[in-house]
């Protein structure tokens, strides 16, 4: 099952990824975002496929006017990956449903 991801449901994001966590199955969390609610094509950002990327942080940005030209910024999801690769989801221009998934602790006997 995919979610819509756009600033209305950023909080349920927040929830989905602090209850894989609550677990403590695991040591991280995974997203692929898709261009459709049924999960069947990947989202593109930039020329890459956001295809089970380790999530680092999602941060929710409110609509503003930049004082500097005086355009109106829609609000969007920012959404930064491990590997230094961001994807950006944009309310009323861009279509995302995402999936997660927890990427599993790595048991080490020392």
């Amino acid at each position: 099952m995919t979610t819509k991801l756009n600033t209305e449901n950023y909080t349920q994001l927040n929830t989905d990824i602090a209850t894989l966590f609550r677990t403590g199955l695991y040591s991280g969390v995974a997203i692929t975002l898709y261009t459709d609610e049924a999960g069947t094509n990947v989202f593109i950002y930039n020329g890459t496929a956001i295809d089970g990327k380790k999530v680092s942080k999602a941060v929710k940005t409110a609509a503003y006017i930049d004082k500097n030209t005086g355009e109106l910024q829609k609000a969007n999801v920012n959404i930064s990956f491990d590997d230094g690769t961001t994807s950006i989801c944009t309310d009323d221009i861009d279509s995302c449903w995402y999936k997660v998934e927890g990427i599993a602790v790595q048991r080490r006997r020392f």
